[in-house]
Order: structure tokens, then sequence, then C-alpha cells
């Protein structure tokens, strides 16, 4: 599945900015696999950070919620670092 298809709207992130959407990213991942947010490299991939798959569909159902929008369950294996989610869910 290519990252285009992969949200039903890539587009504007509801409003939110890449650095908002960012720092959301990194407390949540911090939460799950119980880390500090300053220590998540955003250029890491998820699974490198700890996180499994449920924890990854459960992110973007989460996230989805936070930007407004409708995203693929599986959005987290097309873009595997906070840095390329951050930039899919905020372009316009």
């Amino acid at each position: 599945m290519s990252k285009e298809s992969a949200a039903v709207a890539p587009s504007s992130g509801a409003g939110k900015s890449p650095d908002e959407v960012q720092s959301w990213l990194k407390e949540k991942v911090a939460k799950a696999v119980g880390i500090r947010a300053d220590d998540v490299d955003v250029t890491h991939e998820f699974a490198e950070l700890g996180l499994d798959s449920r924890q990854s569909v459960r992110l973007s159902g989460e996230l989805e919620k936070f930007v407004g929008k409708t995203l693929s369950p599986t959005l987290l294996m097309d873009c595997p670092t906070i840095a390329s989610l951050v930039e899919f869910v905020t372009r316009g």
C-alpha cells in the first residue's frame, strides 16, 4: 500500500502543526514503551522504539482522533517513523 492510499484524507492534519503532531506522538510512544518523551528519536522506526503491532494500530486510531481525519490502522507500517508520519498527516 502506498502512503497516498494509507489514509482517506491525507491533507492538513485538521489544523494541527507538525510540531503539535510530533510532540503528541512522542508523548504517546514514550508512554506506550515506558521511556521519557525526550528520549524518543523521531527518526527511529516504531518497532525500534519498542512499539509492537497492536500498540501501532492503537496509536493509529488515537492519532486519527487527534488530527480529526480517517487514517488506516496500518498507517504506521507505511510511515514507520514519527518524522515520516508527521509529514504524511500534516502535509497540505
